[in-house]
């Protein structure tokens, strides 16, 4: 599949933001091991994100009647 890092940028802004529209929550992990230019690209999109308010630093959420806080 060949898609240029604006491309992977965008469409992770698309994705969250169709999430967010329909309250669907979204759970981001990454596994390390990536190269510096891969490692840019996933730095870029989420920072991008952030910027959009499509995700932030803290969040919290209730899950079984616990007060779960990730920072």
């Amino acid at each position: 599949m060949a898609i240029s890092s604006e491309g992977i940028v965008r469409r992770d802004e698309l994705v969250f933001m169709k999430a967010h529209q329909r309250k669907i929550p979204i759970v981001m992990l990454t596994s390390g091991g990536y190269l510096k230019k891969t490692a840019r690209i996933i730095a870029d999109s989420i920072l991008n994100l952030n910027q959009k308010g499509l995700i932030s630093k803290k969040q919290t959420f209730s899950r079984h009647n616990q007060m779960v806080r990730i920072l």
